[in-house]
């Protein structure tokens, strides 16, 4: 992350795939439908795998990204470590906060979505817990 790079396994191998500086602080990382959504220091960025120069912002944030995951729907989910968890719809061009804990100071981590199930888990920092949201679309 704090290099700025993002490194790739490759027929066993690892290797830097983006060297070090092209990104400011890469972090929320996920793969859907051959396209990488790196969530970075101040944008949510939308990768082509086939061809690693056709990037798109789709999204300049006010917070760090820390997890990042997308639904069924397409829709863009992505949590700060401050404690707000956003939604980006597929079709929108604004995020919709989805709950802020960050006056309650509960950080969120890394966030994990159960499809099957439409359940958000989101870890916490120094609350020492996982919470678990059902998302309703």
């Amino acid at each position: 992350m704090k290099t700025g790079a993002i490194h790739r396994l490759e027929k066993g191998k690892l290797q830097e795939w983006f060297p070090r500086g092209s990104f400011r602080n890469p972090n929320g990382i996920y793969f859907h439908e051959e396209m990488i959504y790196l969530g970075t220091r101040d944008a949510i960025i939308k990768i082509d795998i086939g061809d690693k120069d056709n990037q798109q912002v789709l999204l300049e944030v006010e917070r760090p990204v820390d997890g990042l995951e997308v639904s069924h729907e397409g829709n863009m989910i992505f949590s700060d470590w401050h404690g707000k968890v956003q939604m980006l719809e597929r079709e929108s061009e604004e995020p919709v906060v989805l709950f802020n804990t960050s006056p309650q100071k509960i950080n969120a981590a890394d966030i994990h979505l159960m499809k099957n199930k439409d359940i958000l888990l989101v870890p916490t920092f120094f609350d020492n817990r996982v919470m678990a949201y059902e998302l309703k679309y």
